[in-house]
């Protein structure tokens, strides 16, 4: 009689193993079975939750970024546009994807910003004034001081400082 009971045991036992052993040899199938797509409705659609931002405010993050120099971040950049244009706003993120997706036309950007001449400007309006030094034939340096107009472009003065 004991001999029937622990085979019958056994017997449970291996059974509920292997029932086990389907049930999750089902799941991994089930979880890998293709579900069938129903065709999108015009309801099923999402609409994006943000819109696509105009093409000035690309120009002008490009623009920014440009002129702050390749050392300005990307943070630093939209903080300076949200400061300028104040209702409209933009994250590090988009300045981010904009500086990465637009390369070659910030490098055209920064080209025409740089070979740009000089502005006009009035004469007798901006004055500059330099100190520099000029070596004498004895090798020593010895200091210059300069004064020139900017809209004419004229040394006005040029004297050795004793």
């Amino acid at each position: 009689m004991l001999i029937w009971f622990l085979a019958l045991v056994g017997a449970l036992a291996l059974f509920a193993l292997a029932y086990r052993a389907n049930l999750i040899n089902q799941r991994m199938h089930q979880s890998f079975a293709r579900r069938t797509v129903r065709d999108p409705t015009p309801a099923d659609v999402r609409t994006p939750l943000t819109r696509k931002k105009p093409d000035w405010v690309v120009q002008e993050v490009l623009r920014l970024k440009a002129l702050m120099g390749k050392h300005a971040g990307c943070r630093k950049v939209a903080d300076t546009f949200n400061r300028l244009h104040a209702p409209m706003r933009v994250g590090k993120s988009f300045v981010s994807d904009t500086i990465r997706n637009h390369q070659y036309a910030l490098l055209n950007i920064t080209r025409e910003l740089r070979d740009k001449p000089p502005t006009p400007t009035h004469i007798n309006h901006v004055w500059g004034i330099d100190l520099t030094f000029v070596r004498d034939h004895h090798d020593t340096p010895q200091p210059v001081f300069g004064v020139i107009d900017h809209g004419s472009r004229i040394c006005s003065k040029l004297t050795a400082v004793a």
